[in-house]
């Protein structure tokens, strides 16, 4: 079994990753943002974000109810993971659109006008 150490080391990490993620993805979605109103797409992304927030908090009783606890854990897992995949496939396709990447630097103006 595990001990408190272990878990409270563990959560720790992992707490530590999930903040890490979270900054990384941010500052990568402010780079995309449009130079003409940057404030406006942060915002709804941002606004985008807490609606899936909301949604996933409001199904997850609701679904513990009729599946259980633990399998509502197993499917939490799995819905993370797709989503990271999901991240990181977008990541990739959108990597050229961050102004401070190589060899991309050009900004969404230049780029639709070429």
């Amino acid at each position: 079994m595990a001990t408190p150490v272990f878990l409270y080391a563990g959560l720790g990490i992992e707490n530590f990753l999930d903040g890490g993620f979270y900054v990384s993805v941010w500052a990568t979605l402010m780079n995309w943002s449009s130079e003409e109103r940057p404030g406006t797409d942060y915002s709804f992304l941002q606004c985008g974000e807490s609606l899936a927030n909301v949604l996933a908090g409001m199904s997850i009783a609701p679904l513990a109810s009729v599946i259980g606890y633990s399998r509502t854990f197993l499917v939490a897992w799995i819905a993370g993971a797709f989503a990271l995949l999901l991240v990181v496939t977008a990541a990739r396709k959108l990597a050229g659109l961050c102004e401070d990447t190589e060899p991309f630097k050009q900004s969404f103006k230049h780029m639709r006008h070429s």
